[in-house]
């Protein structure tokens, strides 16, 4: 299980996200093979990515351990020189947005279906 939130870890919306994917690797106890292997980038603050391939290749497993839904075996996931792992899961989470490649909208309108209940201004929606 992944850890929610602690009051002891660092507050991610203090720092100027620098991410960087350090030769990461990740298997699935379930697959022979790794999903993973020394995969490497890196996300200057105020920048996006794109992560595109064939199915299977590791897309979504990389977001997965972005978001902290799965956890790497070694700390080569870094937000400013410093491990995911040390960073609050609840804030951290609150803070990355993930555009998946199946869209999914909810009951009500765009506005609710962005908010997704949190109390936002028109300026920051835009």
């Amino acid at each position: 299980k992944v850890e929610e939130s602690s009051e002891s870890k660092l507050d991610p919306s203090t720092t100027d996200l620098h991410i960087e994917f350090k030769d990461v690797s990740f298997s699935y106890p379930s697959r022979s093979t790794p999903v993973l292997t020394n995969f490497s980038f890196v996300l200057h603050p105020g920048k996006s990515l794109a992560l595109v391939g064939k199915s299977g290749c590791g897309k979504s497993t990389a977001l997965k351990l972005l978001t902290k839904f799965l956890r790497c075996e070694n700390e080569s996931i870094q937000i400013d020189g410093v491990s995911l792992d040390e960073y609050d899961t609840r804030k951290w989470r609150q803070m990355v947005g993930v555009v998946s490649q199946e869209p999914c909208l909810f009951t009500g309108s765009i506005r609710e279906n962005i908010c997704l209940g949190r109390p936002f201004t028109h300026e920051q929606i835009i």
